[in-house]
């Protein structure tokens, strides 16, 4: 499945969509690999609440259906 995320840099929100319309697992990762933010049921087309994370370069998980895809990006 494909991925695309804004914006990027994002700053309050970071909207995921994909192409299917399976709920997601969604898992962000900071630059030393800790898991900081867990959303067991995410749909395409919502967006990530970022507030409370510091500056930096983040990885986001998603996982639908045993199948993972991620996507780096940018908070200021």
């Amino acid at each position: 499945f494909m991925v695309t995320t804004y914006p990027n840099p994002a700053k309050d929100n970071l909207t995921v969509s994909w192409d299917n319309h399976d709920a997601a697992a969604a898992y962000l990762f900071d630059s030393r690999g800790r898991q900081v933010m867990n959303e067991p049921v995410l749909n395409s087309g919502d967006a990530i609440n970022l507030n409370g994370l510091e500056e930096g370069v983040y990885v986001l998980q998603l996982e639908i259906q045993g199948r993972v895809q991620t996507q780096k990006g940018i908070i200021q």
